[in-house]
């Protein structure tokens, strides 16, 4: 029995020398895999973050050429818009200068007939004065010949 009991304390102890031996290696080979892990694991999120922000770079980049192109068009639209409406505002004053300048004309057409026309009548009545005026002369002249 001797013999067993210390089979068996030989057995406990090359089988626990063994254990500690691995558990100090299970130690280290967790430590390993965790590192190895670790980086993989960083290495796969630095990839993807990577592919991520480059993904969105392109993206932000055609959608700011995106928006430049609209912004160009919008720009043509409102240039275009602006020279319309600038044309139609001249068109429309243009038209109501003409008219202006009609109604200037009229009114100085119409002012000039009524000055000859009293320059006409003061004139007549100018000469009719001045005939009575000689005509009574005349008379006076020939009454005082007479006498």
């Amino acid at each position: 029995m001797k013999k067993i009991a210390a089979s068996v304390l030989l057995l406990c102890v090359v089988v626990g020398a063994g254990t500690t031996y691995a558990i100090s290696d299970v130690t280290t080979a967790i430590s390993a895999w965790f590192q190895a892990s670790f980086l993989e694991k960083s290495s796969e999120l630095e990839t993807a973050t990577t592919n991520e922000i480059n993904s969105s770079l392109e993206r932000f980049s055609t959608d700011i050429q995106h928006a430049a192109k609209q912004a160009e068009e919008q720009i043509r639209q409102f240039q275009i818009k602006m020279t319309a409406d600038s044309a139609k505002s001249m068109e429309e004053h243009r038209g109501q200068y003409i008219r202006q300048l009609q109604e200037t004309k009229e009114n100085l057409k119409k002012q000039k007939e009524q000055e000859l026309r009293l320059y006409k009548e003061q004139a007549k009545a100018r000469e009719m004065a001045q005939i009575t005026q000689d005509t009574e002369d005349i008379l006076a002249g020939v009454l005082e010949e007479q006498k």
